[in-house]
């Protein structure tokens, strides 16, 4: 009895862990860009399915955070972005920016959870 009992039970955990797991070496994904906007960035942004970065004059910066926030401030600062006097961010170009590059790594790293059987 308690054979057929546990040989149910085994199989729905194995059949969970296959659904629930992730390649573990997966490959990263990614996609070249420049943002369509007056402060051009020439880079590439990767990711696999645990996590992201861009590519941006030969250096790479590590997204810390979902959104990237902190590593696209940094790209934007390096792409002279920011105006040096004040050090504040020219508002719309930048916040257009920021989105474009935001978008670029959603799209990116929903490929790349895809492509490692990740849901």
């Amino acid at each position: 009895m308690k054979k057929v009992i546990l040989l149910p039970i085994s199989l729905m955990m194995l059949l969970a862990t296959v659904f629930v797991a992730c390649e573990k070496d997966s490959e990263d994904v990614c996609e070249r860009f420049d943002t369509p906007t007056t402060c051009s960035i020439d880079a590439t942004y990767c990711a696999n399915d645990s996590y992201g970065y861009y590519l941006y004059n030969d250096k790479k910066y590590t997204c810390t955070d979902d959104d990237c926030e902190d590593a696209i401030n940094q790209i934007l600062q390096d792409a002279e972005c920011v105006v040096a006097s004040t050090n504040s961010l020219k508002s719309a170009t930048i916040n257009d920016t920021k989105i474009f590059m935001q978008d670029v790594a959603k799209r990116v790293m929903a490929e790349a959870r895809a492509a490692a059987g990740c849901n």
